[in-house]
């Protein structure tokens, strides 16, 4: 079965479940220097919006990529020149401005150069640990795109395929990060490859198995809410379980009533998995309040504003932290103010014209 060549238009639910998920990260990074209330981090989701991160990657790659044109190598060299200038030269201003400014991080001036070049292990403390894996994303796209391409299944087959691949990564990550650690992609494969695979999985259906039913429109707004509340559970197990490895360890081995729950490290992994997945699936196709929750124009426009948010807002938390004479709310306040003007000023600045310069070139490429 070939992959739709036309255009595909935006997901307005997807911007709104990035721009949720980047407050969140905010959020959380706003409690250690004081700009918020110690209060709230027994209650944001940090790790959770990471995962939402890694998701709508792989989801936003393989709604926008798969077409059928997957064994050109024009359009793959199109798509590398894209992300390129879409993720890296954002990235590599801020690299500088926290090498500028190292005090609050484990940043080292003197490394500028190397973590330019995406090698970021003794950063241990900074947000930017994520971009290395994203990068990796990008690298093995284009292999998992075409083998599902030229696959002899149908589009069921694939998405089994698909499935079990991702259950397969995500219950034995551990092991994959011990035969990767040696190839510097261990982070890429701890706990995050899974997450890319399954919006991958998410995208795909979304992709070919459309459902025009209007009965089933509140099916579709009951099952987000559900994969949601599902996921932040699995979250908060998975940190209770990482923080409490051998007490959870010494109940199963001593055959107590937690034995009869499976639930381990893996196992937790793997229900994220799934909840991601089905997140993305049902949003997707919500309508009504459901959706105006994911849809409505502030939290779309810290979507569209959330790579810059993402990349500055430790830096200008920390700086207004010491240089703001204010408590609480008023710190707050101004401080949400100036990193959304600071990464507004990112966006229209840098980002955005990056942006339209890797698509032309793109369009330069796949015009040849």
């Amino acid at each position: 079965m070939e992959a739709p060549s036309q255009r595909r238009i935006a997901i307005p639910v997807m911007d709104g479940i990035r721009g949720w998920a980047c407050l969140l990260v905010m959020i959380a990074h706003a409690v250690r220097p004081g700009i918020l209330p110690p209060l709230l981090a027994k209650w944001v989701w940090a790790k959770g919006a990471v995962i939402i991160f890694f998701a709508l990657c792989g989801f936003m790659m393989m709604y926008h990529y798969y077409t059928n044109r997957q064994l050109s190598g024009r359009h793959w060299a199109a798509f590398g020149v894209r992300r390129f200038f879409r993720i890296y030269p954002p990235f590599a201003l801020a690299v500088v401005l926290y090498c500028l400014f190292p005090f609050h991080t484990e940043f080292n001036p003197e490394n500028t150069l190397p973590y330019l070049l995406l090698s970021l292990r003794d950063v241990s403390f900074s947000h930017l640990w994520t971009i290395p894996p994203e990068v990796t994303f990008y690298l093995i796209f284009p292999v998992i795109s075409c083998a599902l391409f030229v696959v002899p299944l149908s589009k069921y087959g694939k998405v089994w395929l698909m499935i079990i691949a991702c259950i397969f990564l995500a219950h034995w990550h551990e092991e994959l990060c011990m035969i990767f650690r040696n190839f510097n992609l261990e982070k890429a494969f701890r706990n995050n490859v899974q997450y890319f695979l399954a919006g991958m999985i998410a995208a795909y259906i979304h992709l070919y198995f459309q459902d025009t039913r209007d009965d089933l429109k509140r099916f579709w707004n009951i099952a987000t809410c559900c994969a949601l509340a599902f996921m932040v559970v699995m979250v908060k197990v998975d940190i209770y379980i990482l923080s409490h490895q051998e007490y959870v360890l010494a109940q199963i081995y001593n055959k107590s009533p937690l034995k009869m729950v499976p639930i381990t490290m893996c196992h937790a992994t793997v229900y994220i998995t799934v909840a991601v997945a089905l997140l993305l699936i049902c949003a997707a196709r919500s309508t009504g309040a459901v959706a105006y929750i994911f849809t409505n124009p502030f939290i779309r426009y810290c979507g569209t504003l959330s790579y810059s948010l993402y990349l500055i807002h430790p830096l200008i938390f920390i700086l207004c932290s010491f240089l703001i004479p204010f408590g609480w709310p008023l710190i707050s306040v101004v401080t949400f103010g100036l990193t959304f003007l600071a990464a507004m000023l990112m966006h229209y600045g840098l980002e955005r014209p990056s942006n339209s310069l890797g698509k032309r070139l793109s369009q330069t490429i796949l015009a040849r």
